[in-house]
């Protein structure tokens, strides 16, 4: 049984047959079922053993929460709505609060899904204080039906877009000498001098040198942070912006660091915080990247953060005449810095 992810000793792990047991005596409990739209009171054995069932990940996630290996709640998403319960035992310790959170970020990191809503009863201050916490807007009431209350309860909604998230939850990475943050439209004339370099540009795709500003804002719209892959970052040094690092939707990063800080480590350090960032908050198997043969020194990086030459092939640059041989190199998540 693997977990979906895990906060100190909490977990959200996927559901098991085994949790039967489990999932009917919290389904027992009163004040559990009557928040929720599709339980039955008592509980029905026959929708205890569905829901032990695990369910694909392009319907949603089923999860039972785990204390020290002890099952004590459930969580999930069905369709684009969260949902929770927690045993009274566990009550006011912040516990679906935690989940709540990581569980969302779990489905902005893996999923496609690009709003996040919830459905609470009026009469759950407990779990409209979750929805306030975790950053949802408060959207138009209505009366939700309630299998164990048999009837309709006024209901209060909620929504949580991709684009709230991302802005409320950036990403920031701290190294001994650096610190890596979204790339923003702050960041762009940096930017646009970093990859415009005459030393920088013919080892990168998209930028000539001179690099335009308009042509490097075009390039930075695309990769603002969403949550998604697809994203850059930039490497700071102090106040000063000294290189940028990525990774594309299909999983393969970049990086470039201005030539007046090279040869201090930066870019290796930078990736090495990078890629772990990826691998933990990611469920991707493995990263890849290549480079220009006529630029060893990024051969070296990658080969300094544990990857390993796949291949060869043909890449181009802006600022290139014509295409030119790339070294491919992959690594893998065992693998990972």
């Amino acid at each position: 049984m693997t977990n979906i992810f895990k906060i100190d000793d909490i977990a959200l792990r996927h559901v098991h047959p085994d949790d039967y047991n489990a999932l009917f005596a919290l389904n027992a409990i009163w004040d559990i079922v009557k928040n929720t739209g599709s339980w039955s009171y008592p509980p029905d054995p026959d929708q205890v053993r569905n829901r032990c069932t695990p369910i694909d990940a392009t319907d949603g996630i089923r999860g039972v929460i785990t204390h020290q290996g002890r099952v004590i709640g459930q969580a999930g998403l069905a369709g684009d709505m969260i949902y929770y319960a927690l045993h009274p035992e566990f009550w006011g310790q912040g516990i679906i609060t935690r989940v709540a959170r990581a569980l969302v970020e779990y489905a902005f990191c893996n999923t496609s899904l690009d709003v996040i809503t919830s459905g609470v009863y009026s009469d759950n201050p407990a779990s409209l204080r979750v929805m306030e916490k975790l950053g949802f807007r408060e959207i138009d009431p209505n009366t939700w039906y309630s299998r164990a209350r048999q009837g309709t309860v006024q209901c209060r909604n909620f929504a949580l877009t991709r684009m709230d998230w991302a802005l409320q939850n950036p990403p920031i990475l701290h190294t001994d000498r650096l610190v890596l943050t979204p790339l923003t439209f702050d960041h762009l004339t940096q930017f646009a001098e970093i990859l415009g370099h005459p030393d920088v540009a013919p080892m990168m795709m998209p930028a000539t040198v001179p690099w335009p500003i308009d042509d490097a804002a075009d390039i930075l719209s695309r990769s603002i942070y969403l949550g998604r892959l697809g994203f850059r970052m930039a490497i700071l040094a102090g106040e000063r912006m000294v290189g940028t690092c990525g990774i594309g939707p299909s999983g393969s990063v970049m990086f470039a660091i201005h030539p007046d800080a090279w040869g201090q480590g930066f870019a290796t350090e930078a990736m090495q915080s990078f890629i772990s960032h990826i691998f933990a908050r990611y469920t991707v198997d493995q990263i890849t990247a290549d480079h220009f043969t006529d630029n060893p020194a990024s051969g070296a990086v990658l080969q300094k953060l544990g990857f390993h030459q796949t291949g060869f092939g043909t890449g181009t640059s802006a600022a290139r005449l014509e295409p030119a041989p790339v070294l491919e190199y992959a690594l893998r998540r065992f693998g990972c810095v």
